[in-house]
């Protein structure tokens, strides 16, 4: 039996991103670095990736779609399209975390001890979680807020940690000169989901497709006009 073609769509930071694959083998992808354009290209983006190996969705096995943590607006436009598409085409809906994407990116480009995933999460505060060097989540997703003394008990031990993502360069502007850290330079991109959307697949951990939402961890920021119209 062949493998399944897989469509990856990770619209959790400010990247618009989008990946084809068969199992898990990379056909096509695309990367779009504009913030606030996800609703007006994704869909283009995901046609194209499907244009370039001459496939339409019903031959898709599945679609795999970043669940977060991240942009709420984000999260929810890559989920809404994931779902739809799912539902046109009557098949599986995957997750993987942008998060667990990029370790397993930094898995793939450093050794170290630990991966430290982080995107940013407005001020001092990133999505987080840690992932040793095979790929096992040792603590899931929080929100937390950044200091000089963050993973002081495991750098402390002799461990090293690999911190990638968004909010990597915030960390490391907290952290200063330490030589247990590394910061492998990987960008968010959904052809990082496709390994894990592959093994989700043929262990047949598929989504419940009308009540799956996005993990979201904190409530969105929103913030009231300083004038109101009558």
């Amino acid at each position: 039996m062949n493998p399944p073609f897989l469509l990856c769509i990770d619209t959790a930071t400010d990247v618009c991103s989008v990946a084809l694959g068969r199992g898990a083998q990379l056909l096509e992808y695309r990367d779009l670095h504009e913030a606030r354009v996800h609703a007006r290209y994704l869909p283009r983006l995901i046609q194209e990736v499907l244009n370039s190996q001459h496939l339409s969705i019903n031959q898709l096995g599945a679609v795999c779609v970043a669940g977060g943590p991240g942009s709420y607006t984000g999260l929810r436009v890559g989920v809404a399209m994931a779902k739809g598409l799912c539902h046109v085409a009557g098949i599986p809906l995957l997750e993987v975390s942008t998060l667990l994407a990029l370790a397993d990116a930094a898995r793939s480009a450093v050794e170290s001890d630990y991966y430290l995933p982080m995107l940013d999460a407005r001020r001092m505060e990133v999505y987080s979680c840690l992932v040793d060097r095979e790929g096992r989540m040792v603590r899931s997703f929080r929100a937390e807020e950044l200091h000089a003394d963050s993973y002081r008990a495991l750098t402390e031990g002799g461990a090293t940690i690999a911190v990638v993502g968004t909010g990597a360069e915030k960390f490391r502007k907290h952290l200063g000169d330490h030589t247990a850290f590394v910061f492998p330079d990987i960008e968010v991109s959904a052809r990082h989901m496709l390994a894990r959307a592959h093994d989700r697949f043929q262990a047949a951990h598929f989504e419940d497709l009308p009540r799956f939402e996005p993990r979201y961890l904190k409530p969105p920021n929103i913030t009231r006009p300083k004038k109101f119209i009558l």
